[in-house]
């Protein structure tokens, strides 16, 4: 990841997450995401506040465009 992205996914308030290591993070970020993620409005909760997923905030995040998935 870019030093970019790393700092986009710091503000949307995963920093810790980047810390783990590989082996752990696909059971911690499954069982995150799935507790905190409302499907019906799109919306993670975090901490202290709410983030909206668009398709925008993921692209830029992650560098892969939505319509590449399939």
């Amino acid at each position: 990841m870019t030093t970019t992205q790393w700092d986009i996914v710091r503000r949307m308030g995963f920093g810790k997450i980047l810390k783990l290591k590989v082996d752990e993070i696909k059971s911690v970020l499954g069982h995150f995401v799935v507790d905190r993620l409302d499907t019906k409005n799109m919306v993670i909760r975090l901490a202290n506040k709410r983030s909206r997923l668009t398709r925008i905030r993921y692209e830029n995040c992650w560098s892969y465009h939505v319509g590449e998935l399939g």
